[in-house]
């Protein structure tokens, strides 16, 4: 979890895997909703889940993951003062979130998280 503001750009990674059954119905509602926040970063949709990589003011992202990925146990970095991680928002719906090679039909359909621990 982030620290309080310092003015830097804090960093959330994650995937979340979920049945999503219209990710394009998903796609600018979610993208909406993190430019309102000011978040930078990338977004990926799929109909097993989402991954995503968003910077932006800790409480900003604390709200947006709380709304929209409340399961989600993302990893937190910190940006280097003066260097934004990301330059735009980009919420895009793909094949898959991360490409496992192996049939789509083998990867349950539940709700699971990965972390980079």
């Amino acid at each position: 979890m982030p620290a309080a503001h310092d003015g830097a750009l804090h960093v959330a990674s994650f995937y979340r895997f979920f049945p999503l059954a219209d990710p394009a119905a998903e796609r600018r509602d979610l993208e909406r909703a993190a430019a309102a926040r000011g978040l930078v970063g990338t977004l990926l949709l799929a109909t097993e889940g989402v991954n995503g990589a968003l910077a932006g003011a800790p409480g900003a992202l604390l709200d947006f993951l709380a709304e929209r990925f409340p399961d989600a146990r993302p990893n937190w970095s910190t940006a280097a003062p003066g260097r934004a991680p990301f330059r735009r928002l980009k919420v895009a719906v793909k094949e898959e979130i991360v490409h496992f090679g192996v049939f789509r039909e083998s990867i349950p359909p539940r709700g699971v998280d990965v972390r980079n621990d």
